[in-house]
């Protein structure tokens, strides 16, 4: 578990803020006052949604860019470039 949230964390930390103030804008307006069970409520859901941002965020955008951590620049420069250039030619055919 520790290990998870380990991983997200980066996410977690951008979405995090993103969430409560769409909690506090959509679900809470015009709330002065919180209850207990009302600020247990705002950390289950809010947060909630903040950890299934960030796993998604992470999947998705992080784990495709992180294919490319250990490759030399070069080669994935290289990489594009052919694919471009085999696309080009077979555009021109």
């Amino acid at each position: 578990m520790l290990a998870f949230f380990g991983q997200i964390s980066y996410e977690l930390y951008l979405y995090h803020l993103l969430c409560f103030r769409l909690y506090y804008r959509w679900l809470t307006p015009g709330v002065t006052q919180w209850t207990s069970a009302g600020l247990y409520t705002r950390f289950v859901v809010a947060g909630g949604a903040a950890v299934l941002l960030a796993t998604i965020s992470r999947r998705t955008v992080e784990g495709s860019l992180l294919r490319f951590k250990d490759r030399p620049l070069s080669v994935c420069v290289n990489r594009a470039r052919g694919s471009l250039d085999s696309a080009d030619q077979s555009a021109a055919a």
